[in-house]
């Protein structure tokens, strides 16, 4: 008669196993063995370190030089309303679209992607109403946007098998390379409808 593994190790795993059991790890560029054992883990743990530090002290010295502008809010005009409302409807469908194919593929975990979370940002940008966090979000935002043209540049889509899976990805990309434009020329974060 087998044992059970009931470790709470094991127990969580099973937990969660929805959000990677999809993961296909023999796909090059998907994980698996070799990755994990590209580097030792003494590596990984100095270069953590090291580039924490690093972050926190560029943290610790443009800290004091951060501004927020004073509002000037200005009134959109209809057009410029209904140009917002309709990014922020396809902005919504698209990433439900990109949800969908995560939880079919039980493939949860790529959700944390940087274009998924400035997805994210975007759709918070374009829904919310202006006030100085919608600026400083808009702002921070700004800085994930060099992941969008590397991705459709250098697509990984060799892992999207479902009909229209790869069309979401790059009309995805599209959208948040074209989404900051448009809220820039609406003057970002400080519009009102």
């Amino acid at each position: 008669m087998e044992e059970a593994d009931s470790s709470p190790n094991t127990t969580l795993l099973k937990m969660f196993d929805w959000a990677y059991i999809g993961v296909d790890f023999d796909l090059p560029g998907n994980g698996g063995a070799d990755c994990v054992n590209f580097i030792s883990p003494t590596q990984r743990l100095a270069e953590s370190v090291l580039a924490s530090l690093l972050a926190l002290f560029i943290i610790y010295k443009a800290y004091p030089c951060l501004t927020l502008p004073a509002s000037q809010r200005r009134k959109l005009t209809e057009g410029e309303a209904s140009g917002k409302r309709f990014l922020l409807v396809l902005m919504c469908l698209t990433w439900g679209c990109e949800l969908g194919f995560k939880f079919a593929t039980r493939q949860m975990i790529w959700i944390f992607n940087p274009c998924h979370i400035a997805t994210a940002v975007q759709i918070y940008l374009l829904a919310s109403p202006p006030s100085k966090a919608v600026t400083a979000a808009f702002r921070l935002h700004m800085h994930m946007l060099t992941g969008a043209p590397i991705a459709i540049l250098f697509p990984v889509i060799n892992t999207r098998m479902l009909p229209f899976e790869t069309e979401v990805y790059y009309i995805q990309h599209v959208l948040i390379l074209v989404i900051p434009f448009y809220l820039m020329h609406l003057g970002g974060g400080k519009c009102r409808r």
